[in-house]
């Protein structure tokens, strides 16, 4: 079974394969909905323990401050070294606004798995992160979402430890719902524009 890794822990992607609607909630023109970004993770390396500076890392703008509230997943793995487990290979995805070693998740498609292993496929279809008890992810104001890949725990460091042959990983965003004015603001609002009303119908 897939293991997820709570914040606490940490984990490269490769190109954006497709994208649906992904509004910047900062444009005047946003709104509420959701978006999905499915991203190449073919030919990444698994190398070291959480924030190695060996370790792939990738950035995508995905909208300020939308939120990542699901994943899904079709993608082929193996290790590379012998004492590597299929299990310890993970990606961690964060946001820039906190500290990433104590938020945002990790996933490890051969959780449950144990030692190493040839190429091997892993795949889901579409989780909602909470229903795995897994937070929402806030992306926050600069609409970056972070990627890192690692080894953990890592059994030979500042080497590939597993390769992440093949496939992609599909994530999926909200945006903020916006604020709905109380009915007095809006009792007020029409308040305030009566008398401009009736200056105009008196001309």
């Amino acid at each position: 079974s897939v293991a997820f890794s709570a914040a606490g822990a940490w984990a490269s992607s490769g190109a954006i394969v497709s994208h649906g609607p992904l509004a910047d909630i900062a444009e005047p023109d946003s709104r509420v909905g959701f978006g999905t970004l499915t991203i190449d993770v073919s030919n990444t390396s698994s190398m070291d323990n959480f924030g190695d500076p060996d370790n792939a890392r990738r950035q995508f703008f995905v909208g300020r401050n939308n939120i990542l509230t699901g994943i899904g997943w079709n993608v082929v793995l193996q290790t590379v070294t012998p004492n590597s487990g299929i299990d310890e290979l993970i990606v961690w995805f964060s946001n820039r606004f906190e500290n990433p070693y104590t938020a945002g998740f990790g996933l490890r498609p051969g959780g449950g798995l144990d030692g190493p292993a040839g190429p091997t496929a892993f795949s889901s279809p579409m989780l909602k992160l909470q229903d795995v008890n897994v937070p929402d992810l806030h992306i926050g104001p600069d609409g970056i979402l972070t990627l890192e890949y690692a080894d953990q725990p890592d059994n030979a460091p500042g080497q590939a430890d597993g390769l992440w042959i093949s496939g992609t990983i599909t994530l999926q965003f909200v945006h903020p719902v916006p604020p709905v004015p109380a009915p007095a603001s809006a009792a007020a609002l029409l308040l305030l524009a009566a008398p401009r009303r009736s200056r105009r119908l008196a001309r």
